[in-house]
């Protein structure tokens, strides 16, 4: 017998894997869209990590720093003042383009093709993916819909560590394109660049609105829109850019895992990486914190905040206040990355579904006042363990209350609510 047989099981597979890793990997003559911009130009970033979370493949040609980006400006668009400028394979240009005329011009779907749907997903971070991958690979037609990029905030990391089945870490986007392309294969609808507006019940449907106008009828809606960092009303740059700070002084805000995270990859590019945590310890997982310390261009300052910056037309220098001491000092820093805090994106289903004080979405258990649900839910049964206070509206990953934020939970939760829906079907008579 071959060492490969059946080839379905033992060959395929192993193929399709090293194809996948060969795409993402191999260097080929750069035949993709060129974009002209400046790292300080908020749409130049903005196109720049629309195109990097896509996957689609761009050269960067920075104007401030390249003769030949300059002329691809004035040639196309008329002036350094008007960037970003793409140019494409065929010879076509943008100027200044808006998101959804990107999406439109790179191919990106943007609409559903079906008016009904079995299960709509809101948010296309872990949750999800996961939600999307088990039910599409059970045969419940699904669309997902995502208002930037597929990935969520997972998406952007660097290098995951602790992820089950990837003993050498695996990035963010890498974790993301896999799930995209298996949930692609079972029949799932990944719809981006469009935005969710409303959820409506009606009867046993449920009905999303869209920011086109459209509609999308389901009998299930997962929430799963996770949750984003608070930004300072300082200066924050993404660390996807981390490559622009070679040899220069960064500074990293916040404690958690994706601070660290964040230090990490970009102690690969700069000379010192400044991490600033406001409390006497960090809160990210202990892996992390023993990489983080044992990195010599690494400085982790406790008990520290950002009190002023520095710098006109880009960030210079940074002063820094101690809680403790009540001394300060200033340091220079070409850019400041910023993890603190998080914010659950849940504004779509805001007054139609119970939350909390901070706004992430009751579920389940939670919504039980001495054993029993609010005064609102409208059936004799109580709330499954993801239904939030609507029934047929699941909430699943950062978004959730009470949630674990991590990828595997998010991946975990995406997996539980397709259960769920199973056990709803049942309540509505479709099986």
């Amino acid at each position: 017998m071959k060492p490969w047989d059946p080839p379905q099981e033992n060959l395929y597979p192993v193929l399709d894997d090293l194809l996948d890793e060969w795409k993402a990997e191999a260097h080929m003559p750069f035949e993709g869209i060129r974009l002209a911009g400046t790292l300080w130009s908020p749409q130049s970033h903005a196109v720049k990590d629309f195109l990097a979370r896509h996957q689609i493949p761009y050269q960067w040609l920075d104007v401030d720093h390249d003769a030949k980006a300059r002329e691809l400006a004035e040639q196309v668009g008329g002036g350094t003042s008007r960037i970003p400028t793409l140019v494409f394979p065929d010879g076509s240009t943008l100027v200044q383009p808006s998101i959804p005329e990107l999406a439109a011009k790179v191919g990106v779907q943007r609409q559903a093709t079906q008016p009904f749907y079995d299960v709509v997903i809101v948010g296309a971070g872990p949750s999800g993916l996961a939600a999307a991958v088990y039910a599409s690979s059970e045969a419940l037609k699904t669309v997902v819909i995502e208002r930037d990029a597929p990935g969520g905030q997972a998406g952007t990391s660097p290098k995951i560590e602790n992820y089950l089945g990837f003993p050498s870490g695996i990035s963010g986007g890498e974790l993301t394109r896999r799930a995209v392309t298996q949930a692609r294969r079972f029949g799932a609808e990944i719809i981006s660049a469009c935005e969710a507006l409303s959820i409506r019940t009606q009867d046993s449907y449920r009905v999303v609105t869209m920011n086109d106008g459209s509609e999308i009828n389901t009998h299930v809606v997962l929430i799963s829109t996770g949750a984003s960092f608070r930004i300072l009303i300082y200066y924050g740059a993404a660390h996807t850019e981390a490559m622009y700070y070679k040899d220069q002084d960064v500074v990293v805000v916040g404690g958690a895992n994706s601070a660290g995270q964040g230090a990490m990859f970009l102690s690969r590019y700069a000379r010192k990486v400044s991490v600033l945590v406001r409390g006497s310890e960090l809160s990210a997982s202990q892996y992390l914190v023993d990489l983080l310390q044992s990195t010599p261009n690494i400085e982790i300052l406790y008990n520290t905040e950002i009190s002023a910056v520095h710098g006109e037309e880009k960030l210079d220098a940074v002063v820094l206040g101690n809680a403790k001491t009540g001394e300060s000092e200033t340091r220079p820093a070409a850019a400041m990355f910023v993890f603190i805090g998080v914010r659950p994106q849940s504004d779509l289903v805001a007054g139609l579904v119970l939350r909390d004080k901070r706004g992430f979405i009751l579920t389940g258990r939670d919504l039980l006042t001495d054993g029993k649900p609010p005064k609102s839910w409208p059936l004799e049964r109580d709330p499954f363990m993801l239904e939030t206070s609507v029934p047929g509206i699941f909430a699943a990953g950062d978004v959730r209350a009470g949630t674990n934020p991590r990828v595997a939970s998010a991946t975990g939760e995406g997996a539980i609510a397709v259960a769920l829906f199973w056990q709803y079907f049942r309540t509505i008579g479709r099986s």
